[in-house]
């Protein structure tokens, strides 16, 4: 499942790098940091509890929220990420990508939102099978390590970071876009 929201979020970074104008390729730049962060950290998560339980299956888990509260608010955080929840790092990237889509094909934005509908769904359902509902398996768990908390902490901070204040990193990106926009739209000129 987690897979799964990697290629809805590649998806529309592929859009934005088709459409090519400052507002959609700052977001594709924007969303690749952002799924480097989310995802890596779902990842991470799932290779924890494979080290717990020893098993990635969904249908092996369940009620994780009441055995591993700290372990449950780390995942809802990136989970929420994922699915581009307004205030979290994913957002900000899928917002200028479809804000600059649309403004140059209206109806490949509404098929990228439409995507980021789907994401929406296969991710709750993640969340849902995941940390909710009574426990499918009992497991010897363990909540997350001072260790974990620290590298999850890490990720969960720049996701917030990012998502609250993307300015920063817009700044970064913003000048080499805007040359690499004005590079290319004259050698267009060119020919």
């Amino acid at each position: 499942m987690v897979a799964y929201s990697s290629i809805a979020h590649m998806g529309l970074v592929v859009i934005g790098l088709m459409v090519w104008n400052v507002l959609t390729l700052n977001g594709a730049l924007l969303q690749m940091v952002n799924h480097g962060l989310s995802t890596s950290a779902l990842f991470m998560m799932v290779g924890m509890l494979n080290e717990r339980i020893a098993t990635r299956q969904l249908a092996d888990l369940g009620g994780l929220w009441k055995r591993m509260p700290v372990f449950g608010a780390f995942f809802l955080l990136f989970a929420m990420s994922a699915m581009g929840i307004p205030g979290l790092n994913n957002f900000v990237g899928e917002i200028l990508i479809l804000i600059g889509t649309f403004q140059a094909h209206p109806v490949v934005a509404v098929l990228g939102f439409t995507g980021m509908v789907f994401t929406l769904v296969y991710v709750l359902r993640m969340v849902q099978e995941t940390l909710l509902g009574p426990s499918r398996e009992e497991h010897d768990l363990w909540d997350v390590t001072p260790r974990e908390i620290l590298i999850l902490g890490v990720l969960a901070a720049a996701v917030v970071f990012i998502g609250l204040f993307p300015q920063p990193v817009l700044n970064i990106l913003d000048a080499p876009v805007r040359n690499l926009v004005e590079q290319t739209a004259s050698l267009a000129a060119m020919r």
